[in-house]
């Protein structure tokens, strides 16, 4: 949330509860989807005024600060994973977690994103030589 907004994540992610019937995990990574932030004004009485956002090629776990930046940008602070589907494709390159701020220009309706600080680990606390990028 900010001041004036409240945001939702919508990820790439999808729940299929019958994957845990085959062994496998009930939350598959769905590479048709395009990752986008819901933002709708915290006075609207309904969900008719909602903006969405894509986001591509973003999967954060966690989600750590939003402010608005000026009266058409949104800037969100999170904890995402490289490359997005890494815990999800069973892939031998290890994931990255780093700390990213994605801003949403709710005039244009544009997203962008740029990496803060690489070599953290923010989900288990872990820092292993970290690189913080003005």
């Amino acid at each position: 949330m900010t001041e004036n907004f409240v945001l939702f994540l919508d990820h790439q992610v999808i729940f299929q509860l019958p994957e845990i019937n085959r062994g496998g995990s009930p939350i598959i990574y769905d590479r048709t989807k395009t990752s986008r932030f819901g933002i709708l004004r915290k006075r609207d009485i309904n969900e008719s005024g909602i903006l969405w956002i894509d986001v591509p090629n973003v999967f954060c776990f966690h989600l750590y600060n939003a402010w608005e930046e000026d009266d058409d940008t949104i800037v969100v602070i999170g904890s995402c994973m490289n490359p997005p589907d890494s815990i999800f494709s069973g892939s031998e390159d290890p994931t990255r977690t780093e700390l990213t701020k994605i801003q949403l220009n709710m005039r244009m309706g544009e997203s962008s994103r740029k990496v803060i600080v690489l070599g953290m680990n923010l989900e288990t606390g872990q820092v292993t030589e970290p690189i913080v990028r003005k």
